[in-house]
């Protein structure tokens, strides 16, 4: 699934997809499709972060999905997940799936 670029709509505008599913995939590099070095535009179905400036850091902070998503120039640069994090606070755990060598991975609790 591919979403409009940044540069048209701003992540502070974007709607979330209530039907996309939060899935690591270890051997592609990839959550829900989307890899480091995309446009961060892909992610737009997880609707809008709770921080975002463009003139600052380029990070996306989902606490509610226990992800944060670094940018740099519109694109992925990193990704981070947390199960449980002192702090954190308020943080909920990564719920998402995550798939190694086409097996669940059973990480984190949810």
């Amino acid at each position: 699934m591919r979403f409009p670029s940044p540069t048209a709509v701003p992540p502070t505008r974007w709607l979330a997809d209530p039907a996309l599913r939060l899935e690591l995939d270890l051997d592609a590099h990839r959550l829900s499709g989307v890899g480091l070095g995309d446009p961060i535009g892909a992610l737009a179905g997880l609707g809008p972060p709770e921080a975002w400036s463009w003139w600052r850091a380029e990070v996306l902070r989902y606490p509610e999905h226990g992800l944060e998503i670094g940018t740099e120039a519109g694109r992925v640069a990193y990704l981070l997940l947390v199960w449980v994090d002192p702090f954190r606070p308020g943080w909920r755990p990564f719920c998402g799936r995550i798939r190694r060598r086409g097996r669940d991975v059973p990480l984190g609790r949810c």
